[in-house]
Parts: C-alpha cells; structure tokens; sequence
C-alpha cells in the first residue's frame, strides 16, 4: 500500500497544566525510559508546566536527532511526559498499526529519509528537520493484517536478541564486580593531567565527499565498539593546523557533550594518521607506564565515575552540557599498581573471547530452529 507519511501518523500536541504532572520520560536510541532512573537524576527543568503529554502507542522523536535514529514508540508506560522539544503523533492505525509503525520508523529507508529531509545544525550530531518534506514522503507499506504477521516475526528476534544481550549484560556485571574486587584496596589516585597527554579538540570541520582524513565523532565511540562507518571525510585544505591531531591507537576517546551521550568512552584501535575528532570528542594519550587504556575505560565506566563527570559538566554553547578541557584534566582517578591493571585487562579480553564465541555460536543454532520457524 502506498501512502504518503502524513496520511499515516498525525502530530499531537498535549501539553501539561501542572508542574509534575506525569513522570518525565527520556528518548534515547534504546528506548523510552525514566529520565530520573535513566540519569540517576532530574535533568528536566524544575517546573515542567508546559511538557508534551506522551501516551502508550505514541511515536515521539527529537528532530535535531532523528537522522541518527533518535526515535521511538511507547510501549512501557501509559503515560507521561517529554520536553516541548520533542515531536509526538499518533498512528492511524486502519494504515499502520503502532507495534509496525516501531520497526518501520526505524528501517533504513526511513532513516535515509531523515537524513534527506535534515541539514546541518549548530553541531555535528544536531541536523534541522524540514518536517513537511518528511510527512510528504511516500512510504509503501503492507496491509495491517500483513504488519500483524511481520511483527510477530520481528518480535520473535528480538526476543532471540534479547536473550544473547543480557548474556552479554551479566558478563559485563562480572567484569565490573571483577574491577571491584581487584582494586578494593587501592588508594592511589592522580589527576589526568599528571598521567595523560590531551590532544585539543577540534571544530566542526568542513565535511567532503572523500579524503584520506576522517573525523570521529559522538556517533562513533561506544563502550563495546567504535563505529568508524560513521566517520566523515574532512576536507584536508581546511584543516587547522593547531587543531590537526591524528589519533593514535592506545588513544582513550571521550565523548564530551550532550545529555545521555556525554562520558562514552573507548580505546581507539584503528588505522593510525587517518583519524581526527571533532569539538564533541576529547582525546587522551595515556602514559603508558602508569596506566593501562583498558584499564582507564573500564574505570570511566563505573557507575559511580559517570555521576562524577556528571557533576563537572557545565552548559555549553549550544545549551548542551559540556564537559570542558580543564574539569577533564583535573578530574581525579584510581590509579592502582601497573601490574594489577595488566592483570585485570587480561581477565577483560579473555571474558571478551569467550563472551562472543558464546553468543555467534548460540545465534547460529537458534537461526534455523527459531528465526525461521
């Protein structure tokens, strides 16, 4: 069936009356969640008269971030309730029922759409959205009898995926509650500045269509990987020399702006005087004789060192936070013996072998008996 997008979602705009009238709710891109159990903490304003109303089977997206699939259906909670920022609309469900319309909104035909209806913003992760050149996209979708069948399918692996990924969850707890119990004694700690080297963070750059530079940036670096399909070319002619820093592998990458993207951090292992990082990425080369990069990610990681870069961060420019050059440098870290870090790295990447042995060996079984059943 072919219709145009705006024959199938309508946008809704309901807003509150009283402060707290519903819970806050977050988007990100693994779903809808409370913003005070996502955050540990409010980060909404204090009076949040005046927020979009959300309820169940309601599409909501950011369209600063809709281009990096910054989308989603509510389907955990009844109600609640979302920053005026955000976009909501409800299905017309004789068209496209909401459980589909979840999947489809985040197909790869959509998301080039996004990208196709959006242009460059205030930052590299921010795009503007020319939401009437969206809604009047033409979309083909199946019959709703025929979206029924395909969502039962769909739902079958994600329960598949599901199960291998907390698999993976609890081998990740492990190796938390691993770090835990070999640095419990340690009391050494050092500020970033004496053990690291920090590479400037760059501006946003001028994007081209090819060049032997890349930029990393936030859509890049996540704790199990780096992304570096989402690099961009840089056009080499531009570059400012004073900010022209080619990263190294060993080089520690922290992402250092935005709401729920802020403090994601990686070690980069790829092909060396090919990368550098835009304005939302900090850079640090470690001293290698003090302390381990796997070590360092895995100590960013903790629950308790998120809270405290938290706590640092500042508005930006953008009215975003921010976690500034010298907050970074001075902020204070665990520092144990150099073997002990070694040790525990070693625990890290031989859980890491037998955790993705365990999960392809587990999804090659389950992929005749229960994807094509």
């Amino acid at each position: 069936m072919k219709y145009k997008l705006e024959e199938c979602i309508e946008e809704i705009v309901d807003k509150t009356t009283e402060n707290n009238q519903y819970e806050v709710l977050s988007v990100t891109k693994d779903g809808i969640y409370s913003q005070e159990k996502f955050f540990k903490k409010q980060i909404a304003s204090e009076d949040n008269t005046g927020y979009k109303i959300i309820r169940k089977n309601n599409l909501v997206f950011s369209t600063m971030n809709l281009w990096m699939g910054s989308l989603d259906v509510l389907s955990n909670y009844e109600i609640g309730i979302v920053s005026p920022a955000y976009k909501i609309f409800k299905f017309d469900e004789s068209k496209m029922i909401p459980s589909f319309g979840k999947y489809f909104m985040k197909s790869h035909f959509m998301l080039e759409q996004y990208k196709n209806c959006s242009e460059q913003g205030a930052s590299v992760v921010r795009r503007n959205l020319d939401l009437k050149q969206l809604l009047d996209t033409e979309i083909t979708i199946p019959t709703v009898e025929e979206q029924c069948k395909i969502v039962k399918v769909l739902e079958n692996i994600d329960e598949i995926i599901n199960k291998y990924t907390n698999l993976i969850k609890n081998k990740e707890q492990f190796i938390k509650s691993q770090f835990v119990e070999m640095f419990k004694k340690s009391n050494t700690k050092d500020f970033l500045y004496n053990i690291s080297n920090y590479l400037s963070r760059g501006k946003s750059p001028n994007y081209v269509e090819n060049s032997k530079i890349k930029v990393i940036n936030q859509a890049c670096i996540y704790w199990d990987e780096f992304k570096y399909s989402n690099a961009k070319y840089q056009d080499e002619l531009k570059i400012n020399k004073s900010l022209d820093k080619m990263i190294k592998n060993g080089d520690v990458l922290i992402t250092s702006t935005g709401t729920g993207t802020l403090g994601r951090c990686n070690v980069f292992q790829g092909e060396e005087n090919k990368y550098i990082a835009d304005g939302h990425v900090s850079i640090l080369r470690l001293k290698e004789n003090i302390i381990n990069p796997i070590y360092f990610k895995y100590y960013i990681m903790q629950e308790k060192t998120q809270e405290r870069l938290y706590a640092e961060c500042v508005n930006g420019s953008t009215n975003q936070i921010e976690l500034a050059k010298d907050k970074l440098l001075k902020f204070e870290i665990l520092v144990p013996d150099l073997n002990l870090q070694n040790e525990f790295v070693q625990i890290v990447q031989l859980i890491d072998k037998q955790k993705f042995h365990s999960v392809f060996k587990n999804i090659t079984k389950v992929k005749e008996s229960e994807v094509y059943a």
